[in-house]
């Protein structure tokens, strides 16, 4: 097997969301993905580590910005707003780091970004960006305006609806057959009519299979097997459709954002505060009351924890700190014994930054196996779930067309100044990661 340091100055880059490095392989070993194995004949596959929780919005952002959410002001799906208790869903106008695309708009290269999360609304650069599934009415998705009239001539998917699953799952896996398509079709269309110098097409619709669907990759005898696995062979056509078009002349760079593995249970973290006597609120309030004064610390998903003291009262209580972490380490699903907290970090562990100070005091990571959610009004703290894949941070994958990897380290802030290298373009000081070509 050869591998080369090529001299090509344009990259093409298909990201696929939740897609772990094991499936990735094992699917190609059982010829599910006849593409993709091609394709590991022209470079390897190396394995990568998430963000600390591993949502998309997260790991999205850390990606495109080279930078930990100390630095680019993500820290989950829902955070929370500076010096106060409210709490919001982030989009690109919160985002404090520039992002590769800007980058290199402001370097005077044209770029072409679809779908990445946390690209809504579109900000302008030079070339286009049409947004993510934050967007709900297609006339606002697109950088420039008059893209999203073009998309939505063509029947566009934005995103599919995620609770169909729970009312049909044949409709559901349809749905996802039909976005995955235009998805595709269209980014071909613009690939082929547009000058571009970075190209990323980003498919939505694995991860949102794998969280309903997981089940039929885990076992082979779900009866959600071969729906899996048809799905799974539409991503290897996707793959090829996107390689043909690409053709040898660009770099060519595969990417998921993290893992999955089977769910057992959800976590019900506040639940779990409430009957410890640390969280106050009333679960049956419509809105839950965060802001009650006489609760000491409250969780937003996926495992974030905030002490609930004013912010300028910036001293931990370290008799609380020690007590807590231990007690969250001995949480154990009642029925088989198994522990649901792996580890549980404190901020200044996972985050470096200007914005460190908004993110959460603490984050837990789950056993394998254990979704933590933060819901206010849940009867129970383990609980059953409609879901059956959960998202994993030490799985993700990429894979970069002719180049060898010069460590078999890799994390998803190398991803930027990896994109750089491969453009031939330097690297600022302040990103976090390092390239892994060069």
């Amino acid at each position: 097997m050869g591998f080369w340091r090529s001299k090509k100055k344009r990259v093409a880059v298909m990201g696929l969301d939740g897609v772990s490095y094991e499936l990735v392989r094992e699917l190609v070993e059982m010829g599910e993905l006849p593409n993709f194995g091609k394709l590991l004949g022209e470079g390897p596959l190396l394995r990568m580590r998430s963000t600390i929780p591993c949502v998309s919005s997260v790991a999205w952002t850390t990606y495109m910005t080279g930078k930990n959410p100390g630095k680019h002001g993500i820290f989950g799906f829902v955070d929370r707003r500076p010096d106060s208790l409210e709490v919001f869903i982030p989009t690109s106008k919160d985002v404090k780091a520039r992002a590769l695309w800007e980058d290199l708009s402001e370097r005077r290269k044209r770029v072409l970004v679809i779908n990445v999360p946390l690209t809504y609304p579109p900000k302008a650069v030079s070339g286009i960006l049409i947004g993510c599934f934050l967007c709900t009415q297609i006339d606002k998705v697109a950088y420039p305006p008059e893209i999203s009239q073009w998309l939505k001539e063509r029947d566009y998917r934005i995103d599919v609806d995620a609770w169909e699953a729970r009312r049909s799952k044949t409709t559901f896996i349809e749905n996802l057959h039909e976005a995955l398509r235009k998805r595709v079709e269209v980014g071909l269309e613009l690939y082929g009519r547009e000058k571009w110098d970075f190209f990323q097409l980003h498919i939505m619709e694995t991860d949102r299979m794998n969280h309903f669907l997981w089940d039929g990759w885990a076992d082979p005898r779900s009866p959600n097997r071969e729906e899996f696995l048809r799905f799974y062979r539409a991503i290897d056509w996707a793959v090829a459709e996107f390689e043909k078009a690409i053709g040898p002349d660009s770099e060519l760079v595969l990417l998921s954002d993290h893992g999955f593995t089977l769910l057992k249970k959800e976590v019900n973290l506040n639940f779990w505060l409430r009957e410890k006597g640390w969280l106050k609120s009333d679960p049956t309030e419509k809105k839950a009351r965060e802001g009650d004064r006489e609760s000491r610390v409250y969780s937003l998903i996926p495992g974030r924890f905030y002490l609930n003291r004013p912010e300028e009262d910036g001293n931990r209580e370290k008799g609380f700190d020690t007590e807590f972490m231990k007690a969250l380490c001995e949480l154990r699903d009642p029925e088989t014994g198994e522990k649901a907290i792996e580890r549980v970090y404190r901020r200044d562990e996972i985050y470096q930054g200007p914005f460190r100070e908004r993110g959460p005091d603490y984050v837990a990571a789950p056993e394998l196996g254990y979704d933590l959610k933060g819901g206010y009004g849940s009867k129970g703290l383990f609980v059953s779930s409609e879901m059956t894949g959960m998202h994993t941070e030490d799985n993700a994958f990429v894979y970069v067309r002719g180049h060898r990897f010069v460590r078999q380290e890799a994390h998803l802030v190398d991803l930027y100044p990896t994109l750089l290298d491969l453009l031939g373009l330097s690297s600022s000081d302040d990103l976090d990661g390092t390239s892994l070509v060069g």
